[in-house]
This record gives structure tokens, sequence and C-alpha cells, in this order.
């Protein structure tokens, strides 16, 4: 069977963002005989509608996560955890996407950089198990809590650890609660079709004392969400100045960035996505 047989038969091809979208078209100009023009890509004597329909959450939803009993108890787990000190979160699947060995790193540098923030601040990394039966996830899983016994090492006092270090997961409600107590979100992949934790920290916080959002620019969500703090995931000098950044901002700016991110946030939400895919599927003609 020659490759032309076997491509599939659609009439619409979806894209988390523009710049997925961009590379597509590059492709198809580059590697077959085909082209694209508009909304349209047509290779191999085929041709399909062709879009972008960035994903959302249902914010509102996720905001009243917070009270409910589940994100109430660990909101206030949460908090009396604190002692005083500013929570630096990060929420991620264990892969090697999610870059949390840079994150790490760039932790570490900002310890090294900001010595009167030490003691004052801790990074809480929750890192969800994935694939725990295939080799190369046992490593990354090892070498992270290899990371982190050496940065707490380093730099702990009697009274203060600088990461905790979870390797567990957490229902949606307990996570609601858990981010709306966090000074900041710290979302650094290396690469993300969207990344809806960046969405649902934003969605969780208090309107009244907002945290701050740090986001790769390599996250799909970076080019909808930028009124966040945009870093450089491979620089630990990028993410230690966002950090620290963070840390000092005042409250109006923290104010007047999460309110223009909690728009989008609540605007271009899962009801948004679904329709203007279904609209779009409807629009397109028949499959040749």
């Amino acid at each position: 069977m020659s490759n032309h047989e076997k491509v599939a038969c659609v009439n619409l091809i979806g894209f988390q963002t523009e710049e997925s979208l961009d590379a597509f078209d590059g492709y198809v100009r580059r590697e077959t005989d085909g082209f694209t023009t508009g909304r349209t890509a047509r290779a191999f004597g085929k041709s399909a509608r062709v879009g972008a329909f960035p994903i959302g959450i249902d914010a509102r939803e996720f905001s009243d996560a917070v009270e409910t009993s589940a994100g109430r108890d660990a909101y206030l787990r949460s908090t009396e955890s604190l002692l005083g000190r500013e929570m630096i979160l990060g929420v991620d699947r264990l892969d090697y996407s999610k870059g949390l060995e840079e994150r790490f790193v760039a932790y570490e540098q900002f310890l090294d950089d900001n010595a009167e923030f030490r003691e004052k601040v801790f990074l809480l990394q929750i890192a969800t198990p994935s694939r725990d039966a295939v080799e190369a996830y046992q490593d990354i899983r090892a070498r992270l809590e290899s990371m982190t016994g050496h940065i707490n090492g380093k730099f702990a006092t009697v009274d203060w650890v600088p990461i905790r270090y979870v390797n567990a997961s957490h229902r949606r409600d307990e996570l609601a609660g858990i981010y709306r107590s966090a000074a900041i979100g710290l979302i650094t992949p290396l690469r993300d079709g969207m990344n809806l934790v960046a969405k649902e920290y934003v969605a969780a916080q208090d309107p009244e004392n907002p945290g701050v959002l740090i986001l790769s620019r390599f996250a799909g969500a970076a080019a909808q969400m930028t009124d966040a703090i945009i870093v450089n995931p491979f620089s630990r000098e990028d993410v230690s100045d966002a950090i620290r950044r963070g840390l000092s901002m005042p409250k109006s700016e923290r104010l007047r960035r999460w309110e223009v991110l909690m728009h989008g946030v609540v605007t271009e939400n899962v009801t948004r996505w679904r329709d203007s895919f279904v609209a779009a599927l409807k629009e397109c003609p028949a499959v040749e």
C-alpha cells in the first residue's frame, strides 16, 4: 500500500494554537505534494479544513471548587503549613516535557542569587505519577528526588525546608484549595500543547489578593495568557528573575494582571472551545 493510500479521510483538523497550525502548514508545504491556503489544507489529493481551537476549562466551576468541603480543607491545611512564608507551587504530571529538572535548577539559582528570600519562601512541587512501569520515568523520578535532597541539604535550616516534593495525585477540588494558597504558580513546561494547570491556578485565586502566574513561553496557554510573567524555561536566570519579580510584585499589579487573566479564562472556556470546533465541523464540506 502506498503512502497516499494510507492517508485517512477527515474534513476538519484542529490544533490548540496558531503556532501549531503554522507548523502543520510548514510540514504540508515541505514534506508533501500539498499546500494550505486560508483554512484549507490539501495533500495527497485530499483536502480538509484546518483551524486553531484552544481548549479551556469551566472557570466558574473550578472557582467554586475552592468553596467545597474538600477545597476549604485543602486551603486551610496549606495556609497553616505556610508558617508566615510564601509558597511557590508547581503541579505537573511526572513527565520529561514538564521541565521539572530545569525548574529545580532555576529555583536553586534563585536561592543562590537572593539570600534575603531564604527561609521566607518554599517550593511545593506536586508531581503526579506517570507511566510508573517505564524505566525512563523511574529515572526522572529518581533524579528529581536526588535534586530535592541536594537543594534541601544545601539551604535548609532547622525549621525551614526549601523544597517540598510530593509524588502523588490529588483531587481537583483539593488542588483548587492548594492553588489559592500559593503566592506564585510556577508553570514552566519545555513544551505543552496548552497546559490547563495555568488556567486552573488563575481560576482558583482569591479576587481580593491573587497570586502571580509564571508561565513558560512554550506552553500553548502563553499565547492567551500574556499578562502572566512569561519565561524561557531553559534559562535558569530568566526563571530565577521571574520568581523574584513575582514575590516582589505590588498588590495593585497583581490585581491588574489577574483580572485580565481571569477574564480570558472565563471567556475562552471549555464551552467556547466545544462550540467553535463543532461550528467549524458543521461548515465543512463532505470528505472527498
